[in-house]
């Protein structure tokens, strides 16, 4: 298997675990969200049930399920720094590159999706400890600013690649699945969450269920939050996707 490492979305990872766990709880938590892939929000990390995952960059928790379990989303992104050590300084350069990225684009982890450009369809690490920057489709190519603030960072490769959706978008649709999941009156379906985070490297958002059945992904998706990039599992962040 390839071994990616998003940035942004172990961030959102860990917004959404604060978020799901408050849920059980009764009160909102607070979410944290860089690329490993390099992926990642701050209201909005990964969000698992009873726990605050993904990341503030990209760190996540998972939740644990069930009626009685806190429901937390995450945001995400798995940053360059989060990389294994054998990477060493591949991933250091990759996650300097990857903050140059986010600081010429006025925007940091914890920033709302609406502060995201248009162009940008997220970040990650690849195997080779390189840093993919995600460009939406209909963009003109990545900016020259963005990459006269990558190659100032460092000299190591980066890659452009193209993607159908935002990471606007996909941001987006967390901060609607955790305003959903602050409610009072939460759906059903919010006790089945185990986690919720961003795969900035396969332009989607995972939902992880207790129960990924069909009745319950329907639910979830006329109750909570519907959309094209909405992917869906079963069981925790332990088990393979």
């Amino acid at each position: 298997m390839i071994r990616r490492y998003p940035i942004a979305g172990l961030a959102l990872a860990l917004a959404a675990s604060l978020l799901l766990a408050a849920c059980d709880t009764g009160a909102p938590a607070e979410e944290t969200d860089a690329p490993a892939p390099v992926t990642t929000p701050a209201d909005i990390t990964e969000t698992t049930a009873d726990e605050t995952t993904e990341t503030t960059d990209r760190q996540e928790t998972e939740p644990t399920g069930g009626q009685e379990t806190d429901t937390t989303t995450e945001q995400t992104t798995d940053s360059p720094s989060d990389a294994s050590e054998s990477e060493g300084a591949a991933s250091g350069e990759a996650a300097d590159q990857y903050h140059a990225l986010l600081q010429s684009m006025d925007v940091d982890d914890a920033s709302p999706a609406d502060q995201y450009p248009e162009f940008y369809g997220g970040s990650y690490v690849n195997e080779a400890g390189e840093m993919v920057i995600l460009i939406t489709e209909d963009s003109d190519g990545l900016p020259a600013v963005q990459q006269e603030a990558v190659e100032a960072a460092s000299s190591m490769t980066y890659h452009v690649e193209t993607v159908t959706y935002s990471y606007r978008e996909l941001r987006e649709a967390m901060e609607a699945i955790n305003s959903v999941l602050r409610e009072d009156d939460r759906p059903e379906i919010a006790a089945e969450i185990q986690s919720i985070r961003i795969l900035d490297d396969r332009n989607e958002v995972l939902v992880r269920l207790d129960d990924d059945s069909e009745e319950n992904i329907e639910a979830f998706r006329r109750d909570v939050h519907d959309a094209p990039f909405l992917v869906f599992a079963e069981g925790s962040e332990s088990t393979e996707y």
